[in-house]
């Protein structure tokens, strides 16, 4: 079942990485406008990197992002590997 209580075609940016080198999701923000953004460990220095899927594509791709569903705007989540604990009480700075 989806986790989120948004619709499942959310727009949501994702690096490159995840999908086309199947790298995991190491970080995860839900910034103040209420767009989520998915990426790994590489450093993002290109907007190439990223790319605009749904949030249901995020959640089939890696369902350990459940957890994440509830993150409240402004804040982000991370964790050290694909199979660590979420950290996520941190807030985005402006």
């Amino acid at each position: 079942m989806f986790p989120f209580d948004m619709p499942e075609n959310t727009m949501s940016i994702a690096c490159r990485h995840i999908f086309n080198e199947g790298k995991p999701i190491l970080e995860v923000y839900h910034d103040e406008d209420g767009i989520w953004q998915f990426v790994c460990d590489d450093n993002h220095t290109d907007e190439k990197d990223g790319m605009v899927v749904c949030l249901k594509d995020i959640y089939e791709h890696d369902p350990s992002v459940a957890p994440l569903s509830k993150l409240p705007r402004g804040m982000y989540a991370k964790r050290a590997s694909k199979d660590a604990e979420w950290i996520n009480d941190i807030i985005i700075s402006s």
